[in-house]
């Protein structure tokens, strides 16, 4: 806000982006009346002494010392120097901020806050924007949220408070950064807010708009820079050779119930905590060619768990964004198509669980910021609800064709917005009352029908456990711990089992995140093919995560406290002792292994069974010694263990049947067509305390660079994107050449110097369709049996089935006889008799019945007792073949096993080897 220093510095603290392109000197006519030495010194003391983050800083300071605002609000094209919304312009990060700062600085309506940092270090900022009245009463209106969230009062104190509080609206935009109208778009509607546009600002004395115009920073700013470098050339627009979210790139959409990352935390607080919107609005963009612009209602199939409020409110928000947009002569406008109201994990679809009136907008894209001409003859259809390019009920007034510009992009997200303004106002005391009544409908159908509560007793597995209801916390679930034992559906639960009733606010959500789900087969003609499932059919996070969940289905009573916070266990480290065993079957003995391995402590683990005094130590335990100096390397071990919930138990001597253990040299593939999974792939090693190193196609091509290594993983990518770095199958018609440096794959040189590196012992892990090319160039005794699948007979997209896994394995240990495991569109194997420098061992398997456990799968009988993991022996070293992703999105803890333990494999391996039984 204006005048308010506090807020002054706020803005001004947000800046740590790369050098703007508007100097200190484009200022020159305002300086004369300010102390500069002084304002540089300021904004130094803000800033620190980096040029970078310096000059945008004094920019921002000199407009606040000047009292530039005082009768006009520059626009940003005035402020920024750069005509924003024009073609091939794109205000970056550091500029957008800067121009967030000032506004706070000379706008009643306007307050502008840090919520966090991003993933690399970034301000991650958010503008207040309200009437100046609303803004001095905005505790109250934040407690009026909540109070209604809860849920705890009755309808009369909920009419009470509905009338006089305001409707919150949050607006995000481009958490995909290559989508980045939205981001130029919130410049200008903040301008009109902060200059007191009547269109805009007469709603927001009923509203309270919470604008993010950024939810990935880092990306954004990649973006810019690399259309800035490449604009004006054969491949202006073309596409960025690596991830531009440095974990997840596209998949930064798709973190929604996992909390992974930085970015997701940060706005899922706003979502859940500090601000409980009860309208959210994302703005995305599609392909070229289709509908301009997309608004809901969504398409089917519907969850049954949403609250059905949600969906009549999003048809009245819907209407009225469309009916604003129609107004505005913006034509090509579709709603009950394309995305359905299945699917949990994004920032938009999420919130529906918790019952927010969530919207996804979809504009068709540009190249960037270059515009784009679509011929009418190019126009097309295509997906639920949209079988045909013409007039429809959903698709009434149909864009004719012509140039498609950035600023196109911007009219019609700002028109939504303001549509979604419109609406929140008029309908606002409803908004409110109707968030507290399915809010309530969830604390009272939680105490009249079953499940009744999730209970969570303590396990062998404490650590995942905690991880787990660390992130159901923070979607906003409440969890309360067990005081003492009790009795539920006829079993006794120990003291601090963890209880998670259904009785509240979320209901929705707590029961989609942990019960198991029957994706609905919905045909539009009794012989089409069920609707496709945008992404995943099932997340159920107990079976993803492998935590045990119990579902009650009768009233009980327990005395329990609430978690404030979930605290990550102590592990148990015996005062004596020199030797010290911890079992892998808690997944953060992998974390102490790697930290182990930085302090250069002896590990090694057991390769058979060991019997004890008091118990059975299982193969692949590991085994700690503490040396001559025990006192002071058992301290270590206590540190290193802090927080990792292990159970160390002490050994009178060294086991006989045991290997060193010893950190593996890794590889990691990078494709210049950059592809989500390396990405998630980074993000578990940095988690788990792996090192290693990026592997380009160059590299790839250089045997004596992969013999430097112990262990390469191919993530899971198309083999034609690794040999030829361009794509095959649908997608092939669309693939664009990239600029010189990042043309092609890594071609026969690679896949020859590959060869080299498991000849002479090397360790190659291959995911999902990397498969396919290693059994194809390296003549694997393996088959892909779904390569040639149309999805007629089999289809899998998504789900989570049974796994029997060999826990004699290596690549196993630690790991349960019948694991859940993530299906996506994964490989499927049958191997055979193997000769002369293969050998072959089957290590985990689907089951020969029952194989689904939650979402969808058909053709079941295609994959039947066939493998889904094979360990092969190729001349001196070892290839795993991995038909599913072990790691899917680092949400697939069930399954992490089988990438750490090939690496721990890799690392025991010495190069040279002989041709080793693994049969």
């Amino acid at each position: 806000m204006a005048n308010s220093l506090e807020n002054q510095q706020i803005g001004l603290g947000t800046i740590l982006a790369p050098t703007p392109k508007l100097g200190v000197e484009g200022l020159g006519w305002m300086v004369h009346s300010v102390d500069v030495d002084k304002a540089k010194e300021d904004v130094m003391h803000v800033f620190g002494s980096d040029p970078k983050m310096v000059r945008w800083g004094f920019v921002v300071a000199v407009l606040v010392l000047c009292g530039i605002g005082s009768a006009q609000v520059l626009p940003p094209e005035d402020y920024l120097g750069k005509p924003i919304g024009a073609d091939g312009v794109l205000a970056d990060y550091a500029e957008m901020v800067a121009y967030f700062a000032y506004l706070d600085s000379v706008s009643d309506w306007i307050d502008v806050v840090t919520i966090g940092k991003s993933t690399l270090g970034n301000e991650l900022i958010m503008a207040i924007a309200t009437s100046p009245e609303v803004a001095a009463e905005i505790q109250t209106h934040r407690s009026i949220a909540r109070k209604l969230r809860d849920a705890r009062i009755s309808l009369s104190e909920a009419e009470r408070y509905a009338s006089q509080g305001k409707v919150i609206l949050l607006d995000m935009c481009a958490i995909h950064s290559d989508e980045a109208a939205s981001t130029q778009m919130a410049l200008r509607l903040a301008y009109r807010i902060a200059s007191g546009d009547s269109a805009v600002t007469r709603y927001l004395d009923d509203v309270i708009l919470l604008l993010i115009p950024c939810v990935n920073p880092d990306g954004h700013q990649m973006i810019c820079d690399w259309y800035e470098k490449w604009k004006g050339t054969e491949h202006d627009g073309c596409w960025m050779p690596w991830l531009y979210h440095p974990y997840a790139g596209h998949d930064n959409n798709r973190d929604w119930y996992m909390f992974n990352l930085a970015e997701t935390r940060l706005v899922s607080k706003v979502m859940y905590d500090t601000w409980l919107p009860q309208i959210i609005l994302d703005h995305h963009e599609m392909w070229m060619t289709g509908a301009r612009f997309f608004v809901p209602p969504y398409s089917d199939p519907v969850n049954p768990n949403i609250h059905p409020l949600v969906w009549r409110q999003i048809e009245v928000v819907g209407a009225e964004i469309r009916l604003n947009m129609q107004e505005e002569g913006l034509k090509g406008i579709l709603s009950n198509a394309l995305f359905p109201a299945w699917w949990e994990g994004a920032s938009v679809m999420t919130p529906l669980w918790h019952n927010v009136v969530s919207l996804l907008t979809e504009a068709a894209t540009v190249r960037i910021a270059s515009p784009v001409y679509v011929d009418p003859s190019e126009l097309g259809a295509g997906g639920t609800g949209f079988p045909q390019y013409t007039r429809l009920t959903n698709f009434p007034d149909p864009w004719d064709g012509g140039w498609w510009h950035l600023g196109d992009i911007m009219d019609y997200e700002e028109a939504s917005l303001v549509g979604a303004l419109e609406a929140a106002s008029k309908h606002r005391k409803e908004m409110l009352l109707n968030f507290y009544r399915m809010c309530r409908d969830g604390v009272d159908r939680g105490k009249e029908e079953p499940p009744f509560a999730y209970l969570i007793p303590p396990g062998s597995d404490r650590f995942t456990t905690c991880r787990m209801l660390e992130r159901l916390m923070l979607g906003g679930v409440e969890i309360d711990l067990a005081v003492g034992s009790f009795t539920a559906d006829e079993r006794t639960y120990p003291e601090s089992t963890y209880i998670i009733y259904l009785s509240q606010p979320y209901r929705s959500y707590v029961k989609d995140m942990l019960e198991c789900h029957r994706y609905p087969l919905i045909k539009l003609l009794p012989e089409a093919s069920p609707l496709e499932p945008y992404d995943a059919t099932t997340w159920t996070l107990p079976l993803k995560m492998d935590v045990r969940a119990d579902e009650i289905r009768k009233p009980f009573n327990a005395r329990t406290e609430r978690c404030i916070t979930i605290g990550y266990p102590q592990s148990i480290v015996p005062d004596e002792g020199r030797f010290l065993a911890v079992d892998r079957t808690t997944l953060s003995s992998y974390i102490f292994v790697n930290r182990a391995f930085d302090h250069s402590l002896r590990v090694s683990t057991l390769t058979d069974s060991l019997k004890t005094l008091s118990d059975t130590l299982l193969p692949g335990t590991i085994i700690v010694d503490l040396g001559q100096h025990a006192a002071r390397q058992r301290a270590l071990v206590r540190h290193l263990a802090e927080s990792l919930g292990l159970d160390f138990k002490v050994l009178n001597s060294k086991p006989s049947c045991v290997e060193d253990l010893k950190r593996a040299r890794i590889g990691v593939y990078q494709a210049y067509f950059p592809r989500e999974p390396e990405g998630w792939l980074r993000y578990v090693l940095d988690d788990f305390g792996y090192r290693y190193e990026i592997l380009h196609n160059e590299d790839m091509k250089r045997a004596s660079v992969l013999n430097r290594f112990d262990a390469i993983i191919l993530p899971s990518i198309q083999p034609s994107l690794i040999k030829q770095g361009k794509p095959s199958g649908r997608w092939a018609e669309f693939y664009e050449p990239p600029p010189p440096p990042y043309e092609g794959g890594i071609g026969d040189e690679g896949v020859k110097a590959l060869r080299e590196f498991v000849t002479s012992g090397g360790t190659i892990i291959a995911i999902g369709p990397t498969c396919d090319l290693l059994i194809e160039e390296f003549k694997l005794p393996a088959k892909d049996l779904l390569k040639d699948s149309d999805g007629g007979d089999f289809n899998c997209p998504g789900a989570i089935l049974r796994l029997e896994i060999d826990p004699l394995s290596p690549i196993c240990y630690g790991m349960k006889p019948v694991t859940p495991c993530f299906f996506f569109y994964s490989k499927v194997f049958s191997t055979r008799i193997p000769f002369g420098k293969f050998n072959r061992r089957v290590v985990a398997r689907f089951p020969d019945e029952d194989l689904l456990l939650s979402g969808w799968l058909q053709g079941e009988d295609r994959i039947k007792g066939k493998a889904a993991v094979v360990h092969i022996t190729y001349d001196k070293g070892d290839i795993i073949l991995a038909g599913f992703d072990p790691v899917h999105r680092a949400q697939t803890y069930s399954t992490y096993r089988i990438l750490l333990n090939s690496l721990l494999l890799a690392g025991g391996r010495t190069r040279g080897h002989q041709v080793h039984q693994i049969q």
